[in-house]
C-alpha cells in the first residue's frame, strides 16, 4: 500500500471544513484545515525557508532550489515526501510488520495477516488447523477465530 502525505495526514489526523471548526489553533496543508500541528515534508529548497500564516508547513520561499542537506536526525520517506524526525503512522493490518530502511512507516511484507492461539501468524482469507480446529484469519490485525 502506498501512502502519500495527503492520505497519510487523512488517517491520522481529523480535517475541518474551515478553521472556525477548530478550538483556538487551525493551519492549512494542501488546501485541508488542521485544528492541530502536523508533521511537515523536507523541503527541497537550499534558502531558508518561509511559513505563511495560516500554513501549517515551512516551504520554500521559490522553486528554483535544491534539497537542502542540513541536518536530518530521522531521515525516512513515505508517500514520496522526505522527513527528518518520526511521522504519526497508520497501524499496518498485520502482526508481522516491518519497516524497511529509509521508509517512515511500517508495511505487511506478507499481506495482512492475523494472530493464531498458539502464536503462528495466518495471512489474511487463509485458515490452518491447530489443536484440531480450523482457524481463519478474518479481520486482520485481530486474532484468528477458530472453531
Amino acid at each position: 500500500m502506498k501512502l502519500t502525505l495527503v492520505s497519510l495526514l487523512l488517517v491520522t489526523y481529523s480535517v475541518y471544513v474551515s478553521g472556525k471548526d477548530c478550538p483556538g489553533f487551525s493551519c492549512t496543508y494542501n488546501g485541508m484545515v488542521f485544528c492541530q500541528h502536523i508533521p511537515c515534508p523536507l523541503p527541497p529548497c537550499d534558502q531558508p525557508l518561509v511559513l505563511t500564516p495560516g500554513d501549517c508547513c515551512e516551504h520554500c520561499p521559490s522553486t528554483d532550489h535544491v534539497r537542502q542537506t542540513g541536518d536530518c536526525p530521522h531521515p525516512c520517506e513515505q508517500g514520496g515526501q522526505h522527513y527528518c524526525h518520526p511521522i504519526p503512522c497508520p497501524l499496518p493490518p498485520c502482526h508481522d510488520a516491518v519497516t524497511k530502511p529509509g521508509v517512515c512507516c511500517p508495511s505487511c511484507p506478507h499481506g495482512p495477516d492475523c494472530m493464531a492461539p498458539d502464536g503462528h501468524v495466518i495471512l489474511f482469507k487463509h485458515s490452518r488447523i491447530i489443536d484440531g480446529k480450523n482457524c481463519t484469519c478474518e479481520m486482520p490485525p485481530g486474532d484468528a477465530t477458530c472453531v
